[in-house]
């Protein structure tokens, strides 16, 4: 095998670099880890979505973090406003971690699977008996649930800021037509929907009106609704 000057460099900056672990269910696993102990943010990737082995390793890794190291949020690329149940869960807020039809959407098998819930439990478990501003919190930073989302910002604005819920309403008419099958926004790349497209879309009659009420909720939710100025015929 002919190796060229490059891997002959780089195979030794490898091995003096690259660091042996056990099984990720061995307890000394997640201890290099503790090199990351005072840096503000530490990024955990993963080769493949779904993979068993992944998702452990980097649960344990998480929670030796949080348990030794004063680490706090558990940031994942996941919907918001799921993400929250499985919060208000860990914090001893609710007795599931997994209510009703949280992460039913695709792809279900990414979060709602034994690993993230033994994760939960395991979070669960270290905030017991901890001040509110002490608990490990689980937070979502995706958005793809573009209905669950504008429906979990309205039921909070109406709650706390009437006045706020009703702008937020009247800037969410634009997305309207698409809340609840979001991968139709392609379609504004060849211009606005017709008006009938508009209002069969928004999930009401079809008539011409100034203005209508449109709901801003995914089926099931909580029925919050807002007026949005109809479109003209382009």
């Amino acid at each position: 095998m002919v190796v060229s000057v490059a891997q002959a460099r780089i195979e030794p900056l490898l091995r003096e670099r690259l660091v042996p672990l056990p099984e990720v269910e061995h307890s000394d696993f997640a201890a290099f880890a503790d090199r990351f102990a005072q840096a503000r943010v530490v990024l955990l990737g993963e080769a493949t979505h779904g993979t068993s082995e992944f998702y452990r390793a980097r649960a344990a890794i998480k929670q030796r973090l949080v348990a030794r190291h004063g680490y706090r949020v558990v940031a994942v690329e996941a919907d918001w406003p799921d993400a929250a149940k499985i919060d208000r869960y860990l914090r001893l807020r609710a007795d599931t971690p997994f209510p009703d039809e949280t992460f039913a959407r695709f792809p279900v098998w990414m979060w709602r699977n034994r690993e993230i819930l033994d994760l939960a439990r395991g979070l669960r478990a270290f905030n017991a008996g901890r001040e509110a501003a002490d608990q490990a919190r689980f937070r979502g930073l995706d958005v793809y649930s573009l209905g669950a989302s504008m429906a979990a910002v309205l039921d909070y604005l109406d709650r706390v800021d009437p006045a706020a819920a009703r702008q937020a309403r009247d800037r969410y008419c634009c997305l309207s037509p698409w809340h609840a099958k979001p991968a139709r926004e392609d379609r504004t790349a060849s211009g606005p929907p017709s008006h009938e497209a508009y209002v069969r879309d928004a999930g009401g009659p079809q008539r011409r009106s100034s203005r209508r009420e449109v709901a801003l909720t995914p089926p099931g939710g909580s029925g919050a609704t807002g007026p949005c100025p109809a479109r003209r015929r382009s």
